[in-house]
């Protein structure tokens, strides 16, 4: 029997969603410091805990929740909760749909449409930009999905960049967009491609993979080598910002 333990970490806040990348490929990232909240959040949580975040704390209604602080972070863990009827969830439901912020984000179009798939080619080849090669190169073949699946050794290159403190969002996304670039155009000629990348507090790093599924070249740990060379020496003489 599989027994499922969960340990949630909770906040909230602003969110900016910057996109990176060339005209072929793209590449997006949320940077928030909310985002680090609830990681620190988590990683303190345990089976079965609920820890939220200050700016979580200050949006709940908190005569429903008995917290405690967390030792010395400042984090609240969740001791109990009062149990609410359904009539009160609908009523909290509709409460938090009159909202005068909800209502004023709605008349300012802040709030997230919802998701139509359109049937535009200029739509479809800008959603494409944000899919990985390897995996467009199945959809090309039509390949079935449960084919999609497939054990292969590759060689895989990560990149790591620490911006500057002082860099501000306007930096950190023209750094980013330039580290895209200057990374997708030295592996590409290698057969390497950039399988995920992930953005923390003032940095970010890139996952390269070579020997992707029609994508396999001989002494792919080599052509990794000179790429890795390559970008370390363009990025600490061409990149603005940083470390």
């Amino acid at each position: 029997m599989l027994l499922l333990a969960l340990s949630p970490g909770i906040s909230a806040g602003k969110m900016t969603i910057l996109s990176a990348g060339d005209r072929d490929h793209q590449q997006y990232f949320i940077c928030s410091n909310a985002l680090d909240e609830v990681m620190m959040a988590q990683n303190l949580a345990v089976k079965s805990e609920v820890i939220v975040s200050p700016t979580c704390w200050e949006l709940c209604e908190q005569e429903q929740i008995q917290t405690r602080l967390f030792g010395r972070k400042r984090v609240l863990k969740v001791q109990r909760t009062e149990h609410m009827s359904g009539s009160e969830r609908e009523d909290a439901a509709g409460q938090f749909d009159q909202h005068t912020k909800m209502r004023r984000l709605e008349r300012l179009r802040h709030q997230r449409p919802p998701f139509h798939v359109s049937n535009d080619p200029k739509a479809a080849a800008k959603m494409q930009k944000y899919i990985p090669e390897a995996a467009l190169r199945k959809l090309d073949v039509d390949m079935p999905l449960h084919l999609w699946s497939e054990l292969r050794p590759v060689t895989s290159l990560f990149i790591q960049l620490q911006f500057s403190e002082n860099a501000n969002t306007m930096d950190l996304q023209r750094g980013l967009c330039d580290a895209t670039r200057m990374i997708s155009t030295i592996i590409s000629p290698h057969k390497g491609e950039i399988n995920k990348s992930l953005l923390f507090d003032k940095g970010c790093t890139f996952l390269c993979v070579f020997g992707m599924s029609g994508a396999k070249l001989h002494h792919e740990s080599t052509h990794a080598l000179d790429s890795a060379l390559q970008i370390f020496s363009t990025c600490s003489t061409s990149l603005r910002n940083l470390e």
